[in-house]
This record gives C-alpha cells, structure tokens and sequence, in this order.
C-alpha cells in the first residue's frame, strides 16, 4: 500500500486518542480541580454547606491556604487535601469520610461531630484542634501532632495513632478498645477516667 496511507491512519490514531485523552480530562479531572477552586474562590471565607465531594485541593492546586474558612456540614467526603494549611477552620460537623488529610495543617480547627472514618491523617498537625463527639472509626492518625486536642466523647472504633503525639490531649468519655497506640506518645493525657497519664 501506499506511505501515504499509513502515515495517514497513524495521524488519525493520534488524533483520536488526544480526542479520547480530552474527554476523560474534562470529563473526570477538571471538575474534581478547577471547579471547587472557583467554589472555594466564590464561598471564602463561608463555605458551609457547599458540596466538594471528591475535590482535588492539595497544596500543589491554586487554593492550599484555606486556614479560617467555615466549611461547616459541607461534603468533603474523598477530597484530596494533602498539605493544605486548614488551621483554625471550622469543619464541624463536615463529611471526610475517606478524605487524605496527609500532612494537612488542622492546627485548632473545629471538627467537633465531623465524619472521619477512614481518612487518612498521618503526620498531619492537630494540636489544640477539636475533634470531639467525630467519629474517627478506621482513620489513620499515625505520625500525627495532636497537643493538646480534644477528643472528648470521640468514636476511635480501630483509629490509628502508631508514633502519634497525644501530649496533654483530652481523650475523656472515649472507649479506647480496639485503638491501635502502638509507640503513641501519652504523656498528659487525660484519660476516658479523668486520670493524667504520667
């Protein structure tokens, strides 16, 4: 057959998969990143009750710093949120099931009541942050800087706090069975009896 020929079925395959390639990015990709940047951008700093389920917001997008924002009852459940600074927002009452809280700074943010099962928040700082009455089942906080939090009357069914630092947290009020504190750092505490861990 002619050359002419296969360079022009070549030039369509490429055609058609950069056609294919689009459809999925703006079908799939660009919703989960562009458009809860221009919510965030429209809703700051009160968020609450906007819907970014599965949104795409780590600190490599154009919104990282959203320290101080209410995102009180919104849906974040699934939402990638590694490294972003979220100190002192109120997330209460906030659906993160599932959410990658992976090294996010949660410095004195509200979570009181929020829905944290199964989300990752290894080596993210939490100190004097508010987690209580959240349910935290099956959430990883391994490597996790929680000074001071409070986690009065938290659900921790199977948490995970390996090398996590509950220094002075308040973890009263909680059933601890079934958490996994392995190498966990207790001192200060204040235990579900009301005792000071020495």
């Amino acid at each position: 057959m002619d050359k002419r020929w296969y360079i022009g079925c070549f030039v369509l395959l490429i055609s058609s998969v950069a056609c294919i390639g689009g459809l999925v990015y703006f079908t799939f990709i660009y919703p989960l990143i562009i458009l809860p940047e221009l919510t965030l951008q429209e809703c700051r700093p009160n968020c609450a009750g906007v819907q970014l389920s599965g949104a795409i917001l780590t600190r490599y997008t154009a919104i990282n710093d959203l320290s101080g924002v209410d995102f009180r009852n919104t849906d974040l459940s699934g939402a990638n949120l590694y490294r972003v600074d979220l100190t002192e927002a109120n997330l209460s009452g906030v659906n993160l099931q599932g959410a990658n809280l992976y090294w996010a700074d949660l410095d004195k943010a509200d979570l009181s009541g929020a829905d944290l099962r199964n989300a990752n928040l290894g080596d993210a700082f939490l100190d004097e942050a508010n987690l209580s009455k959240a349910n935290l089942g099956r959430a990883n906080f391994g490597g996790a800087h929680l000074n001071h939090a409070n986690l009065n009357e938290a659900i921790l069914s199977r948490a995970i706090f390996i090398r996590t630092d509950l220094y002075g947290a308040d973890l009263r009020g909680v059933d601890l069975r079934e958490v996994n504190f392995r190498g966990a750092y207790l001192r200060g505490a204040i235990m579900p009896d009301g005792t000071v861990r020495e």
